[in-house]
């Protein structure tokens, strides 16, 4: 009979571990209804060349850092650019995620804390969405384990190789997402406190390092500074979409400590709201059964882990460290949220995520009553697996929002060729690079009104009016042109000029809108073009007008009314199709033009084909 020592047991372990992650992370990793608005904003960056041609596009379209597109670019250069492909290219971090904080919890003397890490990196529904995700959140969740590792190291022994390695894994997270430069400094900074009292010498190394990492950072500065500037340009908030409350630190938790997700589709501001409403009325009945779903998959869990990270608070210096870490990042987020810089979802705060479950798990395996430990363990880790195989709404099996490859099929089915002219108001800086067949008209609602780009501000507002317009007035100052059925001469000329003058005789426009349900009423209203409703909130609540966000009124109802009241006065319509989710089966439907067609569209995408004669 062949023996094991501890060692082999618990690599052999890890290896079954991580082959299971790389499992849970492949299956499903088709999603039927493609890429939402951040996935189609990554392909459409990672395609432009390198690196200056991804570069521009970070500097004048967007407000993230350069590293990831830089490695998604040669991925897809490499291995192809089809979604699955690009998808795995976060499969990859997800997988190494799993051994990574593995060996960070063997680092800190801790093998089982580890394993139990790894292992519930391996089925948190957290890390396998992100895992499938095309966007840059699971790198930084795996470059802020290997900066943990090493950190670890530096604690455990002041090497030069620790100390590199902590320099170039806190440089790789400076370069992969706009605040990680925060991130960095409060971890330096609460670590550096402990050090002063524990190894001074270790202190020095470490602020040397450091320095080195601020330096070679320098070069990210000129981007960063033009993105606070476009931020700061735009008429409307970049965080317009997220407001903070209390329970966004629920749904944050909710995200991290359980298997059920809700902060990947909507802020905290809803979900209590959502919640209550799931459990207190089916017709006209308290829901039970909605409650003790809640209690077993969502309390129950996360209590277990707050019972771990209680006890590895009290079992060492070295995990409040790392807890410490972890927390301030977060309050550090929970603040900006609170001033509306930030829109508080628990993918924002990745960093802090290993941060927090690794001391958590050392905690648990590290309780006194071994007993309680095991039954505790054992609880996360089956009520985890039991939910990613028998509910539709586990991690893997979730679709993605928005659907753009829904509206690709859409047009690939109406054979829009090179002839033909997409006008998508939501996305059209980046669709051109996720459908390439035709000409994508030169319109973005997020550049507008959010970056405040002077092309397209001008377009809809006039020169005059679009440089005096800002955060501030912009709610007054544009009250009357939201109200208005009247589309400014200025536009109409502009959409003429650059759309449909551009077309050849035959040539055909696709008026391709998203239609986004919402629990707020407004939002709802605004959706369905709901104009009596809309013109009560402006004329007659003008105070909740003024808390609403801008870029609703225009993206959702302004600008889309304008779009077609112009392409529909000058081409000649086709028809209307419409495809949407219904319970999460892809539909499509062709629609007669009626007057009342607006008001019954429910889908998620509306395509308006029309052609020029």
């Amino acid at each position: 009979m062949i023996k094991l020592n501890k060692d082999k047991v618990y690599l052999l372990g890890i290896f079954f571990v991580t082959l299971l992650g790389l499992f849970l992370r492949l299956i499903c990793l088709d999603k039927f209804g493609g890429g939402w608005y951040d996935e189609v904003a990554s392909y459409g960056i990672a395609r432009q060349s390198f690196p200056m041609g991804i570069i521009d596009k970070l500097y004048n379209q967007d407000f993230h850092a350069p590293l990831y597109f830089f490695l998604l670019h040669f991925w897809i250069k490499f291995f192809g650019a089809s979604e699955i492909i690009t998808r795995s290219f976060s499969v990859l971090f997800g997988v190494l995620s799993i051994p990574m904080i593995y060996f960070a919890g063997v680092q800190f003397g801790s093998k089982k804390g580890g394993l139990l890490a790894a292992s519930v990196f391996c089925i948190s529904a957290f890390q396998i969405y992100y895992s499938q995700e095309i966007r840059f959140y699971i790198l930084m969740g795996f470059l802020s384990i290997v900066s943990l590792y090493f950190l670890i190291k530096v604690n455990k022994n002041s090497t030069i190789g620790s100390h590199v390695g902590l320099a170039l894994a806190n440089l790789a997270i400076i370069y992969t997402y706009t605040i990680g430069c925060i991130f960095v400094l409060i971890q330096i900074l609460v670590f550096a406190v402990y050090l002063y009292k524990k190894n001074k010498v270790a202190l020095f190394e470490l602020i040397k390092f450091q320095a080195i990492v601020v330096v070679l950072s320098l070069p990210y500065l000129p981007l960063l500074v033009h993105q606070t500037i476009m931020a700061n340009r735009g008429i409307v908030n970049p965080a317009w979409w997220g407001k903070f409350t209390p329970f966004s630190i629920f749904s944050v938790f909710q995200d991290w400590f359980t298997p059920v997700l809700v902060n990947i589709k909507m802020h905290g501001a809803f979900y209590f709201k959502s919640l209550l409403f799931n459990i207190s009325v089916e017709h006209g009945t308290y829901n039970v059964y909605l409650f003790l779903f809640w209690i077993v998959l969502n309390l129950i869990p996360s209590l277990i882990f707050i019972i771990g990270i209680i006890n590895a608070f009290k079992k060492s210096w070295s995990l409040r460290v790392i807890l410490s870490i972890g927390i301030f990042f977060l309050l550090f987020a929970v603040g900006m949220a609170y001033m509306d810089k930030l829109v508080l979802m628990s993918r924002y705060v990745i960093f802090s995520f290993p941060y927090i479950i690794l001391p958590a798990c050392i905690g648990l395996v590290r309780l006194r009553n071994k007993k309680i430990s095991k039954v505790l363990i054992t609880y996360i880790l089956m009520i985890n697996l039991c939910y990613i195989f028998g509910f539709n709404q586990s991690a893997p099996k979730l679709d993605r929002l928005d659907h753009y490859g829904v509206a690709a099929r859409m047009l690939e089915k109406a054979k829009f060729g090179p002839n033909d002219m997409i006008i998508i108001p939501y996305g059209g800086r980046f669709f051109g690079s996720y459908y390439t067949k035709s000409r994508i008209f030169p319109f973005d609602s997020e550049l507008t009104f959010v970056y405040g780009h002077p092309q397209y501000m001008d377009a809809v507002f006039g020169k005059d009016l679009s440089r005096v317009l800002n955060k501030k007035n912009a709610h007054g100052l544009l009250r009357y042109d939201i109200l208005s059925s009247h589309v400014s001469g200025i536009f109409e000329e502009y959409i003429l000029q650059e759309g449909i003058n551009k077309l050849p005789k035959n040539g055909r426009m696709a008026v391709l809108l998203l239609r986004q349900r919402s629990m707020d009423p407004i939002s709802d209203a605004i959706d369905k073009h709901d104009v009596v409703s809309v013109k009560h909130l402006i004329i007659n609540k003008y105070y909740l007008y003024k808390k609403f966000p801008l870029f609703s009124f225009y993206n959702y109802y302004k600008t889309r009314h304008d779009f077609l009241e112009v392409c529909y006065k000058y081409l000649t319509p086709e028809y209307i199709q419409v495809s949407g989710a219904v319970n999460g089966v892809i539909t499509s439907q062709e629609m007669e033009l009626t007057p009342d067609t607006l008001n019954e569209i429910t889908g998620v995408w509306e395509l308006h084909v029309l052609r020029k004669k």
